[in-house]
């Protein structure tokens, strides 16, 4: 549904980069919480951010920079590819927010509420 993003690319991985650490950083302070399984896990490296919440549930979010996007792929809700929207990262066909949908189901997954709507281009 969506092109390529007329964000310049030195812009887009400005942005993408600064959401991604940013995401890391949550993901990384959330272990220190203690409220995580046993097996949980973050890794980030090269534009792609893998989060193992238990050893049947594992994210990836990571950069695409052809299309100037974040792609996201949830065992939950599957694959989505957002835009860079305003100030925030927005899946067109439903124009649902990443950092809301993740907030959404790491906080279900775990049992507790986790918000990443703090995190570098979480708010509109």
């Amino acid at each position: 549904m969506s092109g390529k993003s007329q964000l310049p690319e030195k812009r887009y991985h400005e942005i993408a980069d600064e959401t991604l650490e940013s995401l890391t950083t949550t993901f990384e302070e959330l272990v220190d919480t203690g409220k995580c399984h046993s097996e949980f896990d973050v890794m980030y490296s090269s534009g792609v951010l893998t989060l193992r919440l238990t050893p049947t549930c594992t994210y990836v979010i990571n950069k695409q920079t052809p299309n100037r996007q974040i792609w996201f792929s949830s065992p939950h809700s599957g694959p989505k590819r957002y835009d860079f929207v305003g100030n925030s990262w927005v899946y067109l066909h439903d124009n649902s927010n990443l950092h809301d949908l993740l907030s959404e189901e790491v906080s279900q997954e775990l049992g507790v509420p986790v918000d990443f709507r703090h995190c570098a281009f979480g708010r509109t």
